[in-house]
């Protein structure tokens, strides 16, 4: 489509600011609290998604950004509900690493803590703790 006339007329101006801020609305939870790790693209909403949407036994997690020497590690600290037994701890651990890895393509660390450990969190953005030096 070819346009024509005059856009350097405020009315345009506006218009075209208008359009980009509604752009960037969609857009502004990919540029929040968002990184690279390991040359990978990394939101920490994706961890969200995956626990809150496929794992209804998850009571609580944290996810903590470290730096071993120059190797950054994601670990993921999961709360169980109580009445999940011990047993059943293998196996979720595997398919909530399994989800992680397909929806993130980064392999997380798990630690299973005790039911209450956990502080309980009211925003999304408080259960990424990004512990590497800056």
């Amino acid at each position: 489509m070819l346009l024509r006339g005059n856009f350097q007329t405020s009315a345009c101006k506006n218009l075209r600011l208008l359009f980009l801020l509604f752009f960037l609305q969609g857009f502004q939870n990919f540029f929040r609290c968002d990184g690279e790790i390991r040359g990978v693209f990394f939101s920490p909403s994706v961890v969200g998604e995956v626990i809150r949407g496929q794992f209804p036994e998850v009571v609580e997690f944290e996810t903590l950004l470290t730096q071993e020497e120059v190797m950054p590690i994601l670990t993921l600290k999961v709360e169980f509900d109580p009445s999940i037994g011990e047993n059943q701890y293998k196996e979720l651990r595997s398919r909530i690493r399994e989800r992680l890895k397909i929806r993130s393509n980064l392999t997380f660390e798990m630690e299973i803590v005790k039911p209450g450990s956990l502080p309980r969190y009211t925003l999304k953005s408080s259960r990424f703790k990004d512990l590497t030096k800056k």
